[in-house]
């Protein structure tokens, strides 16, 4: 079973706010972006400057998610809903920014060297692109840069927390109640799924629990 891309509110977040958005079809194609910044130290009779290294720049990461919900029925709306949380304020109160997030795409994480991407969501540019016939959304792609981070100035985020500190419970939660999860489209634990070995060659421990209990939590394959 191939694995989807899963954008999810980062472990620091998850107090405050618990979202995880799960593609029906993966993206095309995945754009980098990794700039370094250079500082000119001017000389005398010099026909160029020297340069001097600052700091690296953060990646930038775009990609064009599908949702559809044209043969399954409902409006697509709801999973836009969720999508654009992540640019959204989290509490005016408590916390009065956007959450923290991580990208994931496969158990090994080919695309970010072992790790799931770490950032925030920079913008997202929605286009709905098919109705139904009562004027519900029933397919629309999304647009979503993201921008790598470690941490926010204000430190919600507390130095050296991992995407696996969260990771086990909600593993052993889907594991023991798929039911529960299969209500909730976006359930994913916020880290890495850890290598399986008992022949399903799904890397996914939601979607393990699901196929061991007859439950479809598919969104089916790219068209």
């Amino acid at each position: 079973m191939p694995s989807k891309i899963i954008i999810a509110v980062a472990p620091c977040d998850q107090q405050y706010l618990n979202i995880v958005v799960q593609a029906q079809y993966n993206p095309k194609e995945v754009s980098f972006n990794k700039a370094a910044s250079w500082a000119d130290k001017e000389g005398k009779a010099q026909d160029f400057p020297m340069v001097q290294f600052t700091s690296g720049q953060a990646i930038t990461l775009t990609l064009e998610l599908l949702f559809d919900t044209y043969e399954k029925g409902g409006d697509v709306r709801n999973q836009i809903t969720n999508l654009m949380k992540f640019v959204h304020v989290i509490d005016k109160t408590k916390v009065p920014r956007p959450p923290m997030v991580q990208l994931f795409w496969g158990s090994d994480q080919p695309l970010f060297n072992g790790q799931p991407f770490t950032g925030i969501v920079t913008s997202i540019d929605t286009r709905y692109t098919m109705f139904r016939d009562d004027g519900k959304a029933c397919r629309a792609t999304a647009k979503v840069s993201l921008k790598q981070a470690k941490q926010v100035v204000e430190g919600d985020c507390g130095e050296g927390e991992s995407p696996e500190a969260a990771q086990d419970e909600s593993i052993n939660n889907a594991i023991k109640d798929p039911v529960a999860a299969s209500n909730n489209e976006y359930s994913y634990p916020p880290g890495p799924a850890p290598a399986t070995d008992d022949g399903t060659g799904s890397d996914n421990p939601v979607l393990l629990a699901a196929e061991k209990n007859n439950v479809d939590l598919t969104a089916g394959n790219r068209r």
